[in-house]
């Protein structure tokens, strides 16, 4: 799994959040969070941020998945995007994996109809994961545009 890491409050500044998971539930204090969001300006991880005593709550708003971190005994709070499968492939296996420096090393003299076959086939899939990468580029947009009128319409209640 891999996650965008939004926002972690402690202490008096995770009052206010902490209150309101205590008045309005998990959803409510999500989507208060998400005002952090910024896609893609956040440090990614491979795994949760929480502890042993924490609590966790994984909830989709708008078709995308977030993690809820709290404990209201250490007064802290956190939220994590959880950034679907698919999407990190592009940097995790294609960009790290496949590509190579030495294409005549890597593979000898005598085999560059074999590269060549094999990078058009790279070449294909760098193409259609940057197109998948766009979709879900344009899903988080939409999602933060979404959010933004959430987090308007819960400022003015």
């Amino acid at each position: 799994m891999k996650v965008e890491r939004i926002i972690f409050f402690q202490g008096d500044d995770a009052n206010e959040y902490l209150d309101l998971l205590d008045r309005k539930g998990e959803r409510a204090a999500v989507k208060q969070l998400m005002g952090w969001w910024y896609p893609g300006e956040h440090d990614l991880a491979h795994e949760l941020s929480a502890g042993n005593s924490d609590y966790q709550s994984f909830i989709k708003v708008d078709g995308i998945e977030f993690v809820l971190t709290y404990n209201t005994d250490l007064n802290y709070i956190g939220l994590e995007h959880v950034i679907p499968t698919k999407y990190y492939l592009i940097e995790d296996s294609i960009y790290s994996h496949i590509t190579t420096e030495n294409p005549k090393g890597a593979y000898g003299g005598g085999m560059l109809r074999e590269f060549d076959t094999f990078t058009k086939a790279k070449n294909a899939l760098i193409e259609e994961l940057k197109d998948m990468y766009e979709e879900y580029k344009y899903a988080l947009q939409n999602a933060r545009a979404l959010r933004k009128s959430d987090f308007e319409d819960n400022e003015n209640e």
